[in-house]
């Protein structure tokens, strides 16, 4: 059994506030906010860009299947973490 992990594959870890995403070399931040009732309410708002790496002048933005991965790696992050999540 190969216990690699697929570099392609998103990342994300969560620190209560924010998700961070790495994936193919890019990362950024998702803001999170907890409810009163423990749910986590994960604003999708800001998800447009990716964070600008050295050397780079400009961030570059989040393709549509870039934010699907990211998704992904949030909703099975969560669910690791057996939080209920909610997308805004």
């Amino acid at each position: 059994m190969n216990n690699t992990r697929d570099r392609r594959k998103p990342l994300a870890t969560f620190n209560g506030k924010v998700f961070h995403v790495e994936f193919r070399g890019r990362s950024l931040d998702v803001p999170a906010a907890t409810g009163d009732n423990g749910d986590v309410l994960v604003e999708l708002d800001s998800v447009t860009h990716w964070v600008i790496a050295e050397g780079e002048s400009e961030a570059p933005e989040v393709s549509v299947e870039d934010l699907g991965a990211i998704l992904d790696a949030i909703e099975n992050t969560a669910e690791e973490a057996e939080l209920s999540i909610w997308f805004e």
